[in-house]
């Protein structure tokens, strides 16, 4: 079986997501390892240095396509022409759409739906039916959560046959990040205590009510500080960042720290040195964020929206994401007590641990496998 795979995402991650480069990451570097780096090619319109920027996918071809003006016409033209000239059995796509036209199977990710909404942006729209096109062509549609699956099915009537749920993971604490964390910090300009937020900044993501209650708690813990990891993708747009700017101009110092980008080397040290994550969340296909902070050992607040009730079960300080009252009094809470920081660190330790990338890659390849034999292309 020949399995090719639209891997744009390696090189744009921090345009198309990088919680989705980090899982197709984590995947190809399992399938190398059970022995399949031979069936796959990956495709790109960049050199493959930039693809494989750790170099861990050396194992693994890949092909460099030309770069098209519009990069929808370079998967629906260019991807599915060289898919077919390299004789590939299946095409995957782990970014939430695929080939329309190819004549043999495909397999597209869709993480969730969090942009069908009736007040989506334009890019939005255009994203849903593209996706929804894609769901209905595709063999197989992957996604990585129950709730993700049901959302398919019910919402778009993706027939329940066809939706297979698959569980991302979280990656173990990096060796030795301990020694260069106050490099990593200082560097950063993050000031310890601090509470953290890694994620983009989506309005479901309530970052309002984050500042509002770590407006509210700082009064009794004045020394800690806010780390906000994320570019503002709000939609309608919200100033966020005029509102950290007003924080801390209340408080005289920068209490809140806004990194728009933080590269991928630097997240161990930031997750590892925190006090406690906060992700407040009213929807999400999996929440990644949040299982890394309990890899790490990092108390974690959040929600049960969407995925999070499936993620974080017992492991996690679950509030209201509307109610900043509800959520200072839950910061309060974890700052003030050792205690109840070390119970939420056990558990969330045990529940990372429940998560599987070599797991993950194993299912992913029988879907991949399944759909191959299956043919039956619908375009």
């Amino acid at each position: 079986m020949r399995v090719g795979v639209d891997a744009r995402v390696l090189d744009r991650g921090e345009q198309l997501g990088l919680g989705v480069r980090r899982f197709l990451v984590r995947v190809l570097e399992q399938l190398q390892v059970r022995g399949h780096a031979s069936s796959v090619v990956l495709y790109s319109d960049a050199p493959a240095a930039a693809v494989d920027r750790s170099g861990c996918l050396a194992d693994i071809a890949c092909r460099r396509l030309p770069a098209w003006r519009s990069h929808r016409a370079w998967e629906q033209v260019a991807l599915p022409l060289a898919a077919r000239r390299d004789g590939i059995d299946v095409l995957w796509s782990p970014c939430y759409t695929t080939a329309l036209w190819l004549g043999r199977p495909r397999v597209v990710n869709i993480h969730d739906i969090s942009f069908d909404r009736d007040d989506a942006s334009g890019v939005q729209r255009r994203l849903r039916r593209l996706s929804k096109r894609s769901a209905a062509v595709a063999t197989s549609v992957m996604t990585c959560s129950k709730f993700s699956r049901q959302d398919l099915v019910t919402r778009w009537r993706v027939p329940e046959s066809k939706v297979v749920a698959i569980h991302m993971a979280a990656d173990p604490p990096e060796p030795g990040w301990e020694r260069r964390a106050g490099d990593t910090l200082a560097r950063l300009g993050v000031a310890e205590p601090y509470l953290l937020h890694v994620g983009t900044l989506y309005s479901r993501r309530r970052i309002p009510t984050l500042l509002e209650a770590y407006a509210r708690a700082r009064h009794a813990f004045p020394d800690v500080s806010l780390v906000v990891v994320g570019r503002n993708r709000t939609s309608p747009h919200e100033p966020l960042e005029d509102i950290m700017a007003r924080l801390n101009e209340q408080v005289g110092w920068r209490a809140v720290r806004h990194l728009p980008y933080v590269d991928e080397a630097d997240l161990a040290p930031l997750f590892g040195r925190a006090r406690a994550f906060v992700y407040l969340s009213t929807l999400e296909g999996f929440g990644l964020p949040p299982l890394e902070a309990m890899a790490h050992g990092v108390p974690v607040i959040s929600t049960t929206g969407g995925s999070l009730a499936e993620v974080t079960p017992g492991a996690a300080r679950l509030v209201d994401p509307t109610n900043a009252h509800e959520v200072a009094a839950a910061l309060a809470e974890v700052l003030a007590s050792a205690e109840v920081r070390a119970d939420l660190s056990q558990r969330g330790l045990a529940r990372a641990r429940a998560f599987s990338w070599e797991r993950c890659a194993r299912q992913t390849w029988d879907v991949l496998a399944s759909a191959a034999e299956e043919g039956g292309p619908r375009g």
